[in-house]
């Protein structure tokens, strides 16, 4: 299978063989409801992933933050969902540990209404994300001086606008779950039980495998609790 989206209405179209599932505007539509299919994917596999204590890290990707002197809130990536991991690269402040926090949490909030500007030697600094699209990271403390923060977070699929578009994104294996969501929802659209049955049971089937195999992503560095570990 390759890596645009003709190739998912190609395969939709394999699948249906003669049974007509045209849609009044074509693969126009087909796209609208491989977008719908596409984000209730991203929505298992992240739900998978979550349910094994985040070992699954689905769809993430980084993107470059500057705070200078003057700030303590700053807009992430326009496709930011939420944020795992921050870190600085700025010199002198690689160890500096930027944690979690919340707005309830007392430390945060009296070291918000704090005037004094945070330095390196501090160690440790915290934030919050908050609002819509795109969310903004809110520091505790504005820093002494300009850092660039990384921050490493899960993504949001952007929707397909044409056949064209690529899918390279989504790994190959999951990309006929999609195609199988797509044609039952048009299915159930158009009335027809039988067909609407079929193409449920393989989208039941995916989901499936989708909670087995996609709730973790390290298996190299997994270690079992069984007793022959530490045997030796």
């Amino acid at each position: 299978m390759a890596n645009t989206v003709a190739d998912l209405i190609l395969n939709w179209n394999i699948k249906a063989g003669g049974y007509r599932d045209s849609l009044p505007n074509g693969d126009a539509d087909k796209i609208i409801l491989l977008n719908a299919a596409q984000h209730k994917l991203w929505q298992h596999l992240l739900a998978a992933g979550r349910g094994a204590g985040g070992s699954g890290n689905w769809f993430t990707t980084s993107a470059a933050v500057t705070f200078t002197t003057a700030d303590k809130d700053k807009a992430l990536a326009a496709d930011c969902h939420d944020v795992s991991f921050v870190e600085c690269t700025t010199s002198g402040w690689e160890e500096v540990n930027f944690e979690a926090s919340n707005f309830y949490k007392d430390v945060f909030r009296q070291n918000r209404r704090s005037a004094v500007a945070a330095a390196p030697t501090d160690l440790t600094r915290y934030y919050v994300v908050s609002g819509d699209q795109p969310p903004v990271l809110h520091l505790d403390r504005k820093p002494n001086a300009s850092i660039s923060l990384t921050v490493h977070y899960t993504r949001i699929l952007v929707d397909f606008t044409a056949s064209t578009d690529s899918t390279v994104g989504i790994p190959t294996c999951y990309r006929d779950a999609i195609v199988n969501l797509a044609a039952f929802m048009n299915a159930l659209s158009r009335h027809d039980v039988a067909i609407a049955q079929l193409y449920q049971a393989l989208w039941n089937e995916d989901k499936a495998l989708i909670a087995a195999v996609g709730t973790i992503r390290q298996t190299a560095s997994a270690v079992s609790a069984k007793a022959y570990d530490n045997v030796g």
